[in-house]
C-alpha cells in the first residue's frame, strides 16, 4: 500500500499537508499523534471514506483513489464497534459475506475459523447487549478478518475500555498480527499502543509526517522536538541553554553546568534529557548538582520525581530498591550522562546528530 502526496482540505483548513508513506505486505503500521493532527482522516482516505483534495491512494498496486469502499478490497475495525443489535455473534461475524453472496456453508466455515482465533466459539449465540466491551471488540475483529483482505484499517479499537483490559487486547493483537502476517494500517494517540503494537511508526502532526521508524529508534532517536516530548512517559526534559568549553550551561537559571558534551562546538542547543537519564542519590553535600524533590509520584516499581534544580525544574525517574525511598522535601544528588541526552536546534526543531 502507498501514500502518494496525500493532502487535505477543509475550506481554509490544511488537515494533511503531502502525506508520503510506503506499507511493505505485512507490516503493522500505527499512526500517532494527538488529537486533530489528521490521523484518522488519512484512515478514512485510505478507506475511501473521504476524498482527498490531492494526491492518490494505491492498494496492491493499483489507484484506488476514485473508488467506493467497497472497491477497495479492505476491511475497517472502528472505535464503537459498529455491531448489529438485532444480530448474534456469528451473524454480526458473517454479515461481509452474506452481502457478497458467499455460500452459506463457507460463511459457516469462516466464521468458526474465525471464532476459533479470536476465542469466542462459545459466544456465536449471543447478542451484542449479552457481551463485555472486550468482547464486543473482538467480534468486531472477527468480522473484518472473516472477509481475508490484503488490508485492515484500525482507527483507535481499544479506546473505549477500561486499562487492564486494553492492555490484554494489545497482547492479542499483535499475536493475531504475527499469525496472520497481515498488512494492517493502525491509528492511535495512545503511545503505549504504539510502542508495543508496530513494525514501524507514523507520528503525525498538523497534518504532517513528523519520522515515520521502528519503535526503538523513535524513542531512541527522535527527529525533531515535537517527537521527543510527544514519545515517552513521563515526558522528556527539554532544556534551552549553550554548550561553553564542552559542558552544556542551561539558560536563565541558577543550575551549575548540566553535564560534559566533549568535541560538541559551543552554541546554543536545546538538550533532550530522558527522565530515566537523570541520576538521582542521597545529597552527601558534596555533589555540583543538588536539588530538592517537589513531587514524587509512586507507580509501582518506580517513581517520578520532579526536581528543583536553582530554579530548573526536572523529571527523574527511580525504580528498584530506590523506587519509593524519595519524598518531597528531600535534598538530592544529580547526574546526568551528556553521552545519552538529544541536542536540537533551537531555532528548527530538529534533532542535531
Amino acid at each position: 500500500m502507498a501514500l502518494r502526496a496525500v493532502s487535505k482540505r477543509f475550506g481554509a483548513t490544511q488537515v494533511l499537508d503531502g502525506i508520503e508513506l510506503g506499507i511493505a505486505p505485512g507490516e503493522l503500521i500505527v499512526l500517532l499523534g494527538r488529537s486533530g493532527c489528521g490521523k484518522s482522516t488519512l484512515l478514512r482516505i485510505v478507506a475511501g471514506l473521504s476524498e482527498p483534495t490531492s494526491g492518490r491512494v494505491e492498494i496492491g498496486g493499483r489507484d484506488v483513489t476514485g473508488l467506493e469502499p467497497r472497491e477497495r478490497d479492505l476491511a475497517m475495525v472502528f472505535q464503537s464497534y459498529a455491531l448489529y443489535p438485532h444480530l448474534d455473534v456469528a451473524s454480526n461475524i458473517a454479515f461481509p459475506l452474506m452481502i457478497r453472496g458467499v455460500a452459506a456453508s463457507e460463511r459457516r466455515a469462516r466464521v468458526e475459523e474465525v471464532a476459533r482465533l479470536l476465542g469466542l466459539e462459545a459466544l456465536l449465540d449471543r447478542r451484542p447487549a449479552a457481551l463485555s466491551g472486550g468482547q464486543r471488540q473482538r467480534v468486531a475483529i472477527g468480522r473484518a478478518l472473516v472477509r481475508r483482505p490484503p488490508l485492515y484499517l484500525f482507527d483507535e479499537p481499544l479506546s473505549n475500555l477500561d486499562a487492564g483490559l486494553r492492555s490484554r487486547m494489545r497482547a492479542e493483537l499483535r499475536a493475531l498480527h504475527a499469525r496472520l502476517g497481515a498488512t494492517m494500517l493502525y491509528v492511535t494517540h495512545d503511545q503505549t499502543e504504539a510502542m508495543t503494537l508496530a513494525d514501524r511508526i507514523v507520528v503525525l502532526e498538523a497534518g504532517r509526517v513528523q519520522q515515520v521508524a521502528p519503535p526503538e529508534e523513535i524513542y531512541r532517536a527522535p527527529a525533531n522536538r515535537f517527537v521527543a516530548e510527544f514519545v515517552g512517559q513521563p515526558p522528556i526534559n527539554l532544556i534551552e541553554g549553550e554548550v561553553r568549553g564542552g559542558r552544556f550551561v542551561a539558560r536563565a537559571h541558577a543550575a551549575p553546568p548540566l553535564c560534559a558534551l566533549p568535541g560538541v562546538p559551543d552554541g546554543a542547543c536545546v538538550l533532550g534529557v530522558r527522565p530515566e537519564h537523570v541520576r538521582v542519590e542521597p545529597d552527601d553535600g558534596a555533589g555540583a548538582l543538588r536539588a530538592e524533590v517537589t513531587l514524587a509520584e509512586p507507580i509501582g516499581d518506580r517513581t517520578h520525581l520532579h526536581l528543583d534544580l536553582g530554579g530548573l525544574a526536572l523529571r527523574a525517574t527511580v525504580g528498584g530498591r530506590d523506587a519509593f525511598r524519595y519524598r518531597e522535601g528531600d535534598r538530592v544528588a544529580l547526574g546526568i550522562d551528556g553521552a545519552v541526552c538529544h541536542r536540537f536546534d533551537p531555532r528548527t526543531g530538529q534533532r542535531v546528530s
